[in-house]
């Protein structure tokens, strides 16, 4: 008798080839799911980096304001009111909008 009929072996390779595809599949949904959470991660980490550099930047920017105040006025101690602080005043950015205050 001859060769086996090729049906059968047909047959025989559609089950390795799900395996694969589902082999491969989970392979790279779990990089895809790693890389999403990687780019999460660093997206809550830059953010932090800002808010915090901008903390700093207006808290600076009040140490500047009270020592240019008592270079031009060095005996007013109250912020030029009149009346005891604490003293706050707005930080705006370049448009100016409120970003943060400072006393």
């Amino acid at each position: 008798m001859g060769t086996p009929p090729r049906i059968e072996k047909r047959i025989a390779y559609k089950g390795q080839i799900v395996l694969q595809v589902l082999i491969f599949g989970s392979i790279a949904i779990y990089f895809v799911g790693a890389f999403a959470t990687w780019a999460v991660s660093n997206i809550k980490a830059s953010k932090q980096s800002f808010d915090r550099e901008q903390a700093i930047q207006i808290a600076e920017a009040g140490i500047d304001y009270y020592r240019w105040h008592l270079a031009h006025a060095p005996t007013d101690y109250q912020d030029g009111t009149g009346v005891p602080g604490p003293y706050v005043h707005d930080f705006r950015d370049k448009n100016g909008n409120v970003i943060g205050q400072f006393s």
